[in-house]
């Protein structure tokens, strides 16, 4: 009877040690996969508001609006968008107070931490330092989609003027 147990307790072992070296379940494997997708450097598309009646605009950093967006697999992510058509300051180390504002205006930047919420499609930023005080310490709420190599941030656009925004990178290579 004796050994009768031992093969048992000896079968039950040997089954349990085999389910734990199973591979991990499907979605905890598609949520790595999507984090690694998210992981580098990516260079701005596009950064356009679509207005109710479908019109393409360009109101932050303009039609040739230029940018990256950084992940790293520690959980933390930089952000940096530019108009690229800004007028050059008259002296170079010394900009009057419009090209000063001209400059405030026509690029921001923040850095963070990021969460993906992968069932939702949606990834997090929490900005630790900004461009502006109102930024840092808030939760910016980007849906996601991949389409090949560029992600696009897309939803209803919080402005005034409703409508939505997209926002798409390409991962550089």
């Amino acid at each position: 009877m004796k050994t009768f147990s031992r093969r048992r307790l000896v079968a039950a072992l040997v089954l349990l040690i085999l389910a734990a070296q199973r591979p991990a379940a499907p979605q905890a494997k598609a949520t790595e996969s999507i984090r690694q997708r998210f992981i580098g450097t990516w260079r701005l598309v596009a950064d356009e508001h679509i207005s109710a009646d479908g019109k393409v605009t360009y109101p932050d950093f303009g039609a040739h609006g230029a940018g990256y967006l950084i992940y790293a697999p520690d959980g933390h992510m930089c952000a940096g968008l530019m108009n690229p058509d800004r007028p050059k300051w008259t002296e170079p180390r010394d900009p009057t107070e419009k090209e000063k504002i001209l400059l405030f205006d026509s690029f921001y930047a923040y850095c963070g931490r990021y969460e993906i919420r992968e069932a939702e499609n949606l990834m997090l930023h929490y900005p630790e330092l900004a461009s502006t005080p109102d930024f840092v310490n808030s939760t910016q709420r980007r849906p996601y989609t991949f389409h090949g190599d560029r992600l696009t941030f897309s939803g209803p656009d919080p402005g005034p003027q409703g409508g939505t925004y997209r926002i798409t990178w390409e991962k550089v290579k």
